[in-house]
């Protein structure tokens, strides 16, 4: 979480910055900073999906990329 919390005051407009924090947050139940990133994120991507993110990420790492994705929907970006 420090890291993707570090790597969004360094790059706050690069947008797959945020969806490591969205991530993040989900996994240690931090519901109110995910909302908050994902607002940012949306900002920065209006028109965002689930679909959108899984096509631009690398998926060598299946697990991680599932987990982004997951915590991308569970803090509610659309499919």
């Amino acid at each position: 979480m420090d890291l993707a919390k570090r790597s969004t005051a360094l790059y706050p407009d690069w947008d797959s910055t945020y969806w490591v924090l969205i991530a993040a947050c989900g996994q240690l139940d931090r519901p109110a900073e995910a909302r908050a990133a994902l607002a940012k994120l949306l900002s920065l991507s209006p028109g965002l999906t689930v679909s959108c993110a899984r096509q631009r990420l690398p998926s060598r790492n299946r697990a991680s990329l599932d987990m982004i994705l997951d915590g991308l929907r569970n803090v509610g970006l659309p499919d």
